[in-house]
């Protein structure tokens, strides 16, 4: 028998995603013991959803902010696929000699090759 059930307002601000993570997983394992309290989440997500989805967009102070992060995440997004073109993406064997504490070991890597400091990007086996 459950002899406690969370308020209304820490029901609604779970819905909404603004609970520390302590007390959110709290409420989600007392709403899966809890049809009642499972029943209002429903109700409050889908409220909280249907706000989110009206609200209405808060205009920038300074448009050319937003500009400016726009022009240089699309160069930064261009040189990323222009990379991309450039990696060889065929797999290759490496193997790398370390040493760990005083004993010499071979480690095998398998996959891709960074163009810019040709070592592996795959792990070890």
């Amino acid at each position: 028998m459950i002899n406690y059930h969370p308020d209304e307002q820490l029901l609604s601000l779970h819905a909404k995603g603004e609970l520390p993570l302590s007390l959110s997983l709290a409420v989600s394992a007392h709403c899966e013991l809890c049809r009642h309290c499972a029943d209002k989440i429903e109700q409050l997500t889908l409220v909280a959803a249907e706000n989110s989805l009206n609200a209405q967009p808060t205009a920038s102070l300074d448009s050319s902010i937003n500009e400016a992060m726009d022009a240089e995440l699309e160069a930064m997004l261009n040189t990323m696929m222009q990379m991309d073109d450039a990696v060889d993406v065929s797999p290759k064997q490496t193997k790398v000699a370390v040493k760990v504490k005083g004993q010499r070991s071979a480690i095998q890597f398998t996959g891709c090759i960074s163009p810019a400091s040709r070592k592996p990007l795959a792990r070890y086996r």
